[in-house]
C-alpha cells in the first residue's frame, strides 16, 4: 500500500508540470513558424507575450537563438517586467545559460 502511495506521489510530481505546459499550448505553435536559419546568431524572438495580473508585469515566451545552445535554441517562459530583444545583459545572460546547458549535456553523453 504504501508503495502504491509513493509511486503515485512520484508520478504525479514528474507528470503535472508536463499536463500543465500541454494545457498552455507549449511553444509549439510559435515553434513551427520559427525557422532559425533566418535568424542572426544570438537573436531573442519573443513568440508570444500578455499581460500578467501584476501592473506592469508580463507573461512572455520567447526564443533565443544561438549557436551555442544545445539544438541553437534556447526557449523561455518569463513572468516579470517586459524583455528588450536587444538588451545585451538579457543577451549575456541568455548565453550564459546556452552554454551551462551545453556543457551539461556533453557531460551526460549528448552531443
Amino acid at each position: 500500500m504504501i508503495t502504491k502511495i509513493a509511486v503515485f506521489g512520484v508520478l504525479s510530481f514528474l507528470l503535472l508540470p508536463i499536463t500543465s505546459f500541454a494545457q498552455n499550448g507549449g511553444f509549439g505553435d510559435a515553434t513551427e513558424r520559427l525557422n532559425i536559419a533566418d535568424i542572426p546568431n544570438g537573436s531573442i524572438v519573443v513568440l508570444s507575450k500578455e499581460a500578467a495580473d501584476t501592473s506592469g508585469y508580463v507573461h512572455e515566451r520567447y526564443a533565443f537563438v544561438d549557436r551555442s545552445c544545445v539544438g541553437g535554441i534556447q526557449f523561455v517562459d518569463h513572468y516579470g517586467p517586459p524583455v528588450d530583444p536587444r538588451d545585451p545583459s538579457i543577451i549575456s545572460s541568455e548565453r550564459a545559460q546556452c552554454e551551462d546547458s551545453r556543457y551539461r549535456n556533453l557531460e551526460e553523453g549528448g552531443d
